[in-house]
């Protein structure tokens, strides 16, 4: 019950049916590593880590366990700490490579140019076309070159493409590099031909980051096109309840929140957040 609760984006009531078994079973390995997961999307990266911390020996769950927490490790500034379990990941599960862009991301933070670049090159010869090594041989040759057209040509100009990859670094806290990879869509797109969805959570990440441009990015995401705009991603309701938080007249939050809430099966609250678009909207 709690992992379908977690994949609603019912929070509360996931972390409360996992937090029960925890009391009845310590030692679940399940119930511990999905309570990380619902840690996560509430950004709560040290109580996430922590939980991790706690499944590392297990069988079942230790690969994804470990490459979060080097994840969160980077995104918590502790670089060596990152670099050192990266490496044991990528070292016990070598097919593994979100570990291994991760560790890359790390050296390349740590100022370990070269030997992030080696360790990227091996991704890219096993795997081209996986978007987290791609962007960050792209941040390692300074978001130019051939690793810039690499980089665009696999993603083909989907929004759906930076989105995945942009929240794939922002899950474990590296704001900076999400918000790299959405900048680097929304460049030459104008208002109109931009994804709603990518502005709203560029300007998320603008505003995490505390620059001067979020209002502005919060601004051009109301103004973009809503035709087809249908969200399905858990981190996306974070970002569009922001959004209102910030101006509770953006009605195309609020429609575009409904789309997303009734994507998970929550329809009472979808037809509401609807309902409450319309009457924003006359």
């Amino acid at each position: 019950m709690g992992v379908l609760h977690l994949r609603r984006g019912l929070l509360d009531q996931a972390m409360e049916y996992l937090q029960n078994v925890l009391l009845d079973d310590p030692a679940n390995e399940a119930a511990r590593f999905y309570l990380a997961a619902c840690r996560l999307e509430r950004e709560q990266f040290v109580e996430a880590i922590e939980e991790l911390k706690a499944v590392m020996r297990s069988r079942a769950f230790r690969a994804g366990a470990a490459t979060l927490l080097g994840g969160l490790y980077i995104g918590q500034a502790e670089t060596a700490k990152a670099i050192e379990q990266l490496e044991k990941c990528v070292a016990q599960f070598p097919w593994n490579q979100e570990a291994a862009a991760f560790l890359s991301c790390a050296l390349r933070r740590q100022g370990e140019r070269r030997k992030a670049q080696a360790l990227i090159d091996r991704v890219l010869a096993r795997d081209p076309l996986h978007f987290l090594s791609l962007a960050e041989a792209w941040l390692l040759a300074g978001r130019s070159g051939a690793a810039a057209r690499r980089l665009t040509e696999a993603l083909r100009g989907e929004a759906q493409s930076y989105l995945e990859t942009a929240c794939d670094y922002a899950r474990v806290g590296l704001f900076p590099e999400a918000y790299e990879i959405l900048s680097l869509y929304l460049e030459g797109r104008g208002e109109k031909r931009a994804d709603a969805i990518a502005c709203y959570h560029l300007a998320y990440y603008a505003e995490k980051l505390g620059r001067a441009e979020a209002r502005a990015l919060y601004r051009q995401a109301q103004k973009a096109d809503p035709a087809f705009v249908f969200p399905h991603r858990l981190e996306s309701e974070r970002v569009l309840r922001r959004a209102l938080q910030r101006d509770p007249r953006d009605a195309r939050a609020r429609y575009y929140l409904g789309n997303l809430l009734c994507s998970k099966g929550r329809t009472e609250e979808a037809i509401e957040s609807w309902e409450r678009a319309r009457a924003g909207l006359k």
